[in-house]
């Protein structure tokens, strides 16, 4: 067939293949962008292209292949300080951190509200501290206790209680007595202990006469204290 008629039918059949050809790059224009947009569609649908392959698997891949790794639950709790605390913080109930060193008191210790110290039953026996002892707890507190006598019955040291560590006796110098009634000008040594004096006279004698109490007596021929006799 020639002439104007098959102009005409040539025109109209390449139209027809335009319009088509315009279709296909439309639909797989929309197809490419809904796949970029949507993930969730781009992995079940599956696209058309210009020549009928199906592009929803390469789509799909291409997702996965630019999707970031990311860590699991469980990699993720197992790097986490413990109870969601830093490890420079201490434990606020780390062993004695709520001792408050009254015996009349229970120490204990709650994460979330701190120390807390109730008072133990009323008349339990308590020591005060070092210096204080056959107390009883009342409100809370070691009452009603005894005084530690520190009293060592030595003339050469100073007597006191720490209530920490309990008895001290500080040496100290001066007069003392050995409790020798024969001896004199008794003196505190250094350490702490009563040093006898000068003794009886050679020109005297130690007298232990229970009834007379024992003293330096002179002899006969000599007079004096005892501790110095010389002849009349």
């Amino acid at each position: 067939m020639t002439g104007p008629r098959w102009t005409v039918a040539l025109l109209l059949v390449a139209a027809a293949a335009g319009a088509a050809c315009n279709d296909d790059l439309l639909g797989y224009r929309n197809a490419r962008q809904q796949a970029g947009s949507d993930a969730e569609t781009s992995d079940s649908a599956l696209v058309a292209d210009i020549a009928g392959n199906e592009i929803g698997a390469e789509v799909t891949a291409e997702a996965t292949e630019d999707t970031p790794e990311v860590a699991t639950t469980a990699e993720t709790v197992e790097d986490a300080p413990d109870a969601g605390r830093s490890a420079d913080v201490p434990n606020p109930c780390a062993k004695l951190a709520c001792d408050d060193k009254n015996p009349c008191t229970a120490d204990n210790c709650d994460p979330e509200t701190g120390c807390s110290h109730m008072p133990v039953t009323e008349g339990t026996p308590c020591q005060a501290d070092k210096c204080a002892v056959a107390g009883k707890c009342l409100g809370g507190a070691c009452a009603d206790f005894q005084p530690v006598l520190c009293d060592d019955g030595n003339a050469c040291t100073a007597d006191a209680c720490d209530p920490m560590t309990g008895c001290i006796y500080t040496p100290m110098q001066g007069e003392c007595s050995d409790g020798d009634a024969c001896t004199k000008g008794d003196h505190c040594a250094e350490n702490g202990q009563c040093k006898p004096g000068k003794g009886c006279d050679a020109n005297a004698n130690c007298n232990k006469d229970v009834e007379l109490g024992k003293k330096c007596v002179c002899k006969d021929g000599f007079q004096g204290d005892g501790f110095t006799c010389i002849k009349p």
